[in-house]
């Protein structure tokens, strides 16, 4: 399956009220470079867990682009070329198989 979501780098956004950073992130979103708009959403995050629970679940969902692109490249390495040594060496890929496909909506 090919990916359709919509490409990274995608950005933990909110309203800064004047200030220079952002007093909190409720969405995502990416930049204009993605849309024909001056950004386009990825989504919008509820407070219902409270402000640092948001934030977090906003620079999560904003790393997921770059998560993939890195299980993806771990999975090539490893099927292309043989792993040596103590450095790298993982004994199982299931785990980021499945994980690469349930972002590709496959399960």
């Amino acid at each position: 399956m090919t990916e359709k979501f919509t490409d990274g780098p995608w950005i933990a956004a909110g309203p800064s009220f004047g200030d220079e950073k952002p007093r909190y992130y409720n969405s995502v979103i990416t930049d204009k470079n993605q849309c024909d708009d001056d950004f386009c959403d990825i989504c919008d995050i509820l407070n219902e867990c409270g402000t640092e629970t948001m934030n977090a679940n906003a620079f999560l969902i904003s790393a997921a682009p770059g998560m993939y692109e890195c299980l993806k490249e771990i999975v090539s390495l490893a099927s292309t070329e043989t792993m040596k040594g103590e450095d790298v060496y993982i004994k199982d890929f299931t785990k980021i198989r499945k994980v690469l496909q349930k972002a590709r909506g496959e399960i």
